[in-house]
């Protein structure tokens, strides 16, 4: 994440956003470290990520062992709900990165639209109640 990465505390998630270009795991790894702690300090298990102002210039390969990554470093991430809102040119990896998430057992969904990615939201709180 960049140093314009912003939290909003609303009354049933966190609100993340955030701008910039993002070509490297290290960054993905920082930005995800700084999700949980914020996810923790505010005690929120929601999250929706509106990127739709970063641009994702990272391999299919790396999106892929990302997952792998959060495993064991932030395995406070598997906890979280989550939706992302990204920008169209990024689609395929960002439904990419939702398969495999899925697959290794988080809950991640992409959207592009941030009234879609809330009532996921909605749906989902009510689902783990």
């Amino acid at each position: 994440m960049s140093k314009k990465l912003k939290v909003q505390v609303t009354e049933n998630y966190l609100l993340i956003s955030d701008e910039g270009t993002r070509s490297d795991l290290t960054g993905a790894i920082k930005g995800t470290e700084n999700i949980v702690a914020a996810a923790k300090k505010y005690n929120r298990q929601l999250v929706l990520a509106d990127y739709r102002k970063v641009h994702y210039d990272i391999p299919l390969t790396d999106a892929y062992n990302l997952v792998k990554v959060y495993e064991n470093k932030v395995p406070e991430y598997r906890s979280l709900i989550m939706a992302a809102v990204v920008d169209r040119r990024d689609w395929e990896i960002a439904k990419f990165w939702e398969s495999v998430s899925i697959k290794r057992g988080y809950s991640f969904k992409i959207f592009d639209s941030i009234n879609d990615a809330e009532n996921w939201l909605k749906k989902a709180a009510h689902s783990t109640l």
